[in-house]
């Protein structure tokens, strides 16, 4: 379909957007659902990247036979990727790991693709404000549930709880949300310009992510992570019986010592 529209002409801008997010926390996601995130977010784009290049090259051709004054700007490959193509965050394991796959392989394959002129760009976009990240949180939790994943050791694990205030916490992650308008901007740059940065970094909450990643060390990061989880209440039930039995058997041994007076000294 695309040779028979673009002929001689070739195809000057290609496009990946889709994507989707499959699963939750890591014990709670099926191996199904971990390979199709990864079909989809990193497969798919690799497979119509291969498809579509000899249109992309078609391009240059076309444009080079023509006078230097008239040739256009060379053509690109704009992928949806992710801010989680560089960093992580609880509950995302799944999606983080498709697009730092996808971005590994676009940064190979931009110098691969150095003599051909052609530019690979990566938009790193926070959470946008969709259907796709701000889901009806009463459907989302009756999917978790229905998961083959969620099972007696993985309740008896966690607990019921565990998973409902884990879907807030997700909600309240994306209560920021940019505008949609903000990536329309940013891909319709990626196309005009001359020639598009290798990555763009879209949305305040991605900029400040990145910011603090590349500052803080990842020691730091995944104590900032875990201890707003349990702030929230997104603590698994065994870990908060184990605390309380190791608080309770601590507070009973200080009352008892307490309470009884020391012996007096031997001489």
């Amino acid at each position: 379909m695309v040779v028979n529209e673009t002929k001689e002409k070739g195809l000057f801008a290609l496009i990946n957007n889709a994507g989707c997010n499959e699963g939750f926390a890591f014990e709670f996601t099926s191996n199904d659902q971990i390979a199709k995130t990864m079909e989809v977010n990193f497969i798919g784009p690799i497979k119509i990247i291969k498809a579509l290049l000899p249109s992309l090259r078609q391009n240059i051709k076309y444009n080079l036979k023509k006078p230097v004054k008239d040739q256009d700007i060379f053509p690109r490959i704009i992928n949806m990727t992710s801010i989680l193509g560089r960093t992580t965050m609880p509950f995302y394991g799944a999606y983080s790991a498709s697009k730092h796959a996808l971005e590994a392989m676009l940064d190979t394959i931009r110098i691969e693709l150095l003599p051909w002129k052609i530019h690979i760009t990566m938009i790193e976009a926070a959470p946008i404000k969709s259907k796709f990240s701000h889901p009806d949180l009463v459907e989302v939790s009756k999917k978790f549930f229905a998961s083959p994943e969620i099972t007696q050791q993985t309740l008896t694990l966690y607990g019921e709880d565990y998973v409902q205030k884990a879907i807030e916490f997700w909600q309240k992650l994306h209560s920021g949300q940019d505008s949609p308008k903000t990536i329309v901007r940013t891909v319709v740059e990626a196309i005009e310009v001359g020639f598009p940065r290798d990555r763009y970094v879209v949305g305040t909450f991605a900029k400040v992510h990145v910011l603090m990643n590349n500052i803080l060390p990842r020691w730091v990061i995944d104590l900032a992570w875990g201890s707003m989880i349990r702030l929230v209440g997104v603590w698994p039930k065994e870990v908060k019986e184990l605390e309380d039995g190791v608080s309770e058997n601590t507070s009973t041994s200080s009352n008892s010592s307490s309470t009884t007076p020391p012996s007096s000294p031997k001489y």
